[in-house]
């Protein structure tokens, strides 16, 4: 997985190279997605990297691009859902993130 790559920077405090290579995975699935939308694999990929992507930049601070890209995730994890429904990893991914969305909004309201 090309996201893979961006998770090992993050967990060496890399973060800037880890953001580089989560935003060049990020293309990449783009790029096939051009090609071909309906396609599993890079929906679920990017939805993966987005989703990476957006909790390395909640570690850094960076809320608002993070809410962004776990956003831009949901919609990938919905997409591939409506092709493929029956795929539980991909639920439950799905699922996940949109409760810790939900947790935000009321951290934010309470806040």
């Amino acid at each position: 997985m090309l996201h893979g790559r961006g998770k090992l920077q993050a967990k060496l405090s890399e973060f800037e190279a880890a953001k580089r290579s989560y935003f060049d995975a990020i293309a990449a699935y783009d790029s096939a997605l051009l090609i071909a939308p309906d396609l599993l694999n890079p929906l679920n990929n990017k939805g993966i990297a987005l989703r990476s992507l957006g909790d390395l930049q909640e570690q850094l601070s960076e809320r608002q691009e993070a809410l962004k890209n776990w956003q831009e995730a949901l919609e990938m994890f919905n997409r591939y859902l409506a092709i493929a429904p029956n795929d539980d990893s991909v639920r439950n991914m799905r699922d996940l993130l949109q409760e810790s969305l939900n947790n935000l909004g009321d951290d934010t309201v309470s806040s």
